[in-house]
């Protein structure tokens, strides 16, 4: 093979390289003309080679606020600089631009006057506009988490500011409004044991009347307080014996069991709760009371407690066999006011079951009722199953 074949084998093979590769590979003369192009180039810019061969490399393709770092950067090559690399954006036939990181080299004969510039290059648009567009999220991100940090901080204010009006209401409740209320409650018992043998049917009937609303409103005051106690208090859950808390509760209801001859039964051992203790005992306390109460005179009350696990849960059942209650009732009677049934036929102040919720809620739990008319109710208070190895 002569040295011309050779030459000419070693040409092809340069060439084939050169359009296989996946790089962007530009060949630019002496004066800057494009003398080679390869296929990666083709796709990227969408020009071929014959419409770009002999063309200014830096008219061409640089995008013209470009062209003028560009030519300096060529110009270092041309001295003799080893790498000089940068990223731009190169034009297409299409019109649009393509972000493409490129390195120069000298290569060739040179000082011989064959010396050309190898141009290679990446197209990076596409992870570029991925980097502006995460760069775009993170920074609606932060605005977003500054904006709700600026939410939440006024929030905290306001509610700093209500909790300050609920203390303040508390204040009242409890001492301005308690004071007239006694004094007419005092002033009643006081006309009763002095002036008692000298009322008639008549004055007798208003005074028991003035005194059994001031103990109605007294009892109101205390329920008043105590929901406005639960949205205040700071509550940290912990694990709570259930049969330990069911015996605290009956002990304190003894003289209303008594005085109703009514029948509480504990089925089975009652598991341990995520829970608050005086916060389930209040909650309790109400509904076994209810349980007591809400049953036609004529029928000894009838109570039974329950409980059961299901997937991490505890639902602790209150049963009773008392007058029972309409579907269609069953939210309401756990809103604050909520009576059904006139106080002359069953004493209470409507809070008692806003009181159950609202504490059961606080503890990350669920509070609801099975119950028909003349059919008793089954009260259910679900919550997160303790700690098994709690000592009881």
């Amino acid at each position: 093979m002569s040295p011309d074949e050779i030459l000419q084998r070693e040409r092809d093979l340069a060439f084939a390289v050169l359009q296989t590769v996946g790089s962007l590979v530009i060949v630019v003369d002496r004066q800057g003309h494009i003398v080679r192009f390869n296929r990666a180039c083709e796709r990227v810019t969408g020009y071929f080679f014959n419409e770009v061969w002999k063309r200014p490399f830096v008219e061409t393709l640089v995008s013209p606020d470009e062209v003028g770092a560009m030519v300096a950067a060529l110009e270092r090559a041309w001295e003799g600089e080893p790498r000089v690399q940068g990223e731009g954006h190169w034009r297409t036939r299409r019109g649009d631009t393509r972000t493409v990181e490129w390195t120069c080299a000298l290569s060739g004969d040179v000082g011989r006057g064959s010396e050309f510039l190898v141009i290679t290059g990446t197209d990076v648009t596409e992870r570029v506009k991925a980097q502006e567009e995460l760069a775009a999220s993170r920074e609606a991100q932060k605005r977003h988490a500054d904006q709700l940090e600026i939410r939440v901080r006024e929030r905290t204010r306001e509610l700093t500011e209500i909790n300050a009006e609920l203390e303040a209401f508390s204040y009242s409740v409890s001492h301005d409004l308690r004071a007239p209320l006694r004094s007419m409650q005092g002033f009643a018992l006081a006309l009763q044991e002095d002036y008692g043998d000298r009322f008639d049917a008549t004055a007798r009937d208003y005074t028991e009347r003035i005194i059994g609303s001031a103990q109605r409103m007294e009892e109101l005051i205390e329920d008043l307080l105590a929901y406005s106690r639960l949205g205040r208090t700071e509550i940290v859950p912990a694990t709570v014996d259930l049969e330990t808390l069911v015996s605290d509760v009956l002990q304190q209801l003894v003289p209303l069991i008594a005085e109703r001859r009514a029948t509480v039964k504990v089925n089975g051992r009652l598991p341990r709760v995520q829970g608050h203790a005086s916060t389930l005992f209040s909650a309790l306390e109400n509904l076994i009371t209810n349980a007591i109460k809400f049953v036609e005179p004529d029928i000894e009350p009838n109570v039974t407690i329950s409980a059961e696990r299901s997937d991490g849960r505890v639902r602790l059942w209150v049963e009773d066999n008392g007058i029972g209650i309409a579907p269609e009732h069953h939210e309401r009677i756990f809103k604050v006011f909520e009576r059904l049934h006139g106080g002359d036929r069953f004493s209470g102040t409507g809070i008692g079951l806003a009181i159950v919720r609202r504490g059961v809620e606080r503890l990350g739990g669920t509070v609801g009722v099975q119950s028909a008319p003349g059919e008793g109710s089954r009260f259910w208070i679900e919550l997160r199953e303790g700690d098994p190895t709690h000592e009881r």
